[in-house]
């Protein structure tokens, strides 16, 4: 692509972004880093609790709308319809009009959503806001990988997406621990006010610390137009279908129509994607061994957070009755497992410590699963206060390392890999999100029917008086919502199982050569640094001869 920014002029060889709609990376005092380390804290925040917030205050938002639980899981779903297809747009907008017109884009579009959600009690109109939000959603998470860019030193540079995409998701957890206490008053408009605030935050940071500039290019062409469509449709169909039919149940006609057109737009836009010289996503690198690890570790731990969500909260929340209020110290606790994974990433990370890590994290996930099980009508939010953290550590631990071996083995390929690389890594967390929402909500509601069947066929013969006693009904449907969560706890330690033990044996392969799967990407990525500094002496000792030269050129005219 031609270039039509020239930064050669402002900017040193080994300053220059790292491809086309990142920003430079100019040599920056201690100051300025410390200043844009206010701007991490500001869009960190901000990534964190956007969505989070809303999905967590979805009971009073329904209440307060007036609407049904599936017309709320339609107001969850319309952000995630916005969110699975637009990163790959986002990002072709920052290669084609900068920084500058994206963050505009960007926070026009999230202000104008939160007015709406603001002032709005229609829930056509409040749906519409959410697909707005979804939109430009994982604008704010770019930010604040750039901020952490420019905050952190050039040898660190490994920890960017453990600060950035890996403590974001921290703000899950908080958002459950912080609704009790914001909703003392029950005011489902208080979470569009925050979110509002927060944009607000993240705008003033901008304009006041204004990132590095980026490389400008034609990067959107008009055979994109099919491509992004059929995309678009598809991941959006899939996320509504997934999110409603735990809900209105699977047998409704519908639901397969919209699996049916979601399957054929995916699959005709893989035919036009394999066949263009230049395609959106690059199906034959989606297809490597490497690339296919990090997609399928981070769809199962996008679906350990909701298990987390929906599965365990479920159990306190549908089975046991507990309030929100009741569970504020639980979520607390899954809060602090979570910034403790988070934290613990960045203590550990590097480039070539990314495998070990996953293994650590899903060995985490087994001992944290299967210490779920087992459980009785009896228990209560202590008694998983352990395995709980080690789960909320464990899906966080990773998450990060994980996106940062995805940029090194995309990034020496092209910008093309890397934006490939980002497209899949959104869709596992938003359409594997809602699909393991679905499959989560489903198996309990089967598997209660099932467990209840059981006790009611393998329960003596009692009293009619008091077989059809509420009270006896109550306790033996409670204990069958009981048996069916710990089933479901054994059932996600079992697959954990299963991807460890692939994760260790890809290590193995490696381990066994002595090398790392990154080996030959940081090889690359190494040569181009030493180019870039090379270039960058040499433009440095031709600017010292040239300084001195004038100053030979001036005493001699004096």
């Amino acid at each position: 692509m031609p270039r039509t920014q020239n930064l050669n002029e402002v900017l040193k060889p080994n300053e220059m972004p790292s491809f086309w709609g990142s920003v430079a990376r100019p040599e920056l005092p201690t100051k300025i880093k410390l200043v844009y380390a206010i701007g991490w804290i500001v869009a960190l925040f901000a990534a964190g609790l956007q969505n989070n917030l809303t999905i967590a205050n979805i009971n009073q938002i329904q209440g307060y709308l007036g609407i049904t639980p599936a017309e709320g899981a339609i107001l969850t779903a319309c952000y995630y319809m916005g969110y699975a297809w637009t990163s790959v747009v986002l990002f072709k907008m920052r290669q084609q009009f900068g920084m500058r017109i994206f963050f505009g884009g960007v926070v026009m579009i999230l202000c104008i959503a939160h007015i709406i959600q603001m002032f709005s009690d229609s829930f056509y109109i409040y749906a519409f806001s959410r697909f707005l939000n979804g939109l430009v959603g994982s604008g704010l998470s770019t930010f604040c990988a750039y901020y952490a860019m420019q905050m952190l030193p050039k040898t660190k540079t490994y920890l960017v997406m453990c600060v950035s995409v890996g403590l974001m998701q921290v703000g899950s957890p908080f958002a459950r621990w912080l609704d009790p206490f914001l909703m003392l008053g029950e005011d489902a408009h208080l979470v569009a006010y925050i979110d509002m605030g927060t944009t607000l935050f993240v705008l003033a940071a901008y304009l006041l610390i204004e990132l590095p500039p980026s490389q400008l290019g034609k990067a959107f062409s008009i055979k994109d137009i099919p491509s992004l469509a059929l995309y678009a449709i598809g991941t959006a169909t899939f996320c509504l279908i997934f999110s409603v039919g735990n809900i209105i149940w699977w047998d409704k006609p519908w639901i397969a129509y919209g699996i049916c057109i979601g399957i054929v737009c995916i699959v005709g836009f893989f035919l036009i994607e394999i066949n263009r010289v230049r395609p959106l996503i690059n199906f034959s690198f989606v297809g490597t061994l490497q690339v296919f690890k990090l997609a399928l570790a981070g769809a199962f731990a996008r679906m350990c957070l909701t298990e987390q969500t929906t599965g365990a909260t479920g159990l306190f929340r549908n089975v046991l009755g507990y309030t929100d209020y009741q569970l504020a110290n639980y979520y607390g606790i899954v809060a602090l497992g979570a910034l403790f994974g988070g934290v613990s990433c960045i203590a550990m990370m590097g480039y070539k410590r990314t495998s070990i890590i996953l293994i650590i994290s899903f060995a985490m996930l087994i001992v944290g699963s299967f210490a779920s099980t087992n459980l009785s009508p009896q228990i209560t939010p202590n008694q998983l206060y352990i395995p709980q953290f080690l789960i909320a550590a464990a899906s966080v631990f990773f998450i990060g390392p994980l996106f940062a071996e995805g940029i090194v083995v995309s990034l020496p390929r092209g910008g093309g890999y890397v934006l490939t690389f980002i497209a899949i890594f959104s869709f596992s967390q938003s359409v594997f999100g809602q699909l393991g929402s679905a499959l989560v909500t489903t198996f309990i509601k089967v598997r209660t029917a099932s467990r209840l069947q059981d006790i009611i066929n393998h329960a003596p013969d009692t009293n009619p008086a008091i077989s059809t006693n509420p009270d006896f009904v109550t306790e033996i449907t409670k204990q069958a919502g009981v048996m069916a969560y710990s089933d479901l706890f054994s059932i996600v330690g079992y697959m954990a199982i299963g991807i460890f033990l692939f994760l260790v044996l890809h290590w193995l392969y490696f381990a066994v050569g002595k090398k790392t799967a990154v080996d030959r990407e940081l090889a690359i990525l190494g040569r181009r640094t030493a180019i870039a500094n090379l270039k960058t002496k040499t433009f440095l000792d031709e600017l010292e001869k040239r300084r001195l030269q004038e100053g030979r050129s001036y005493d001699a005219h004096f």
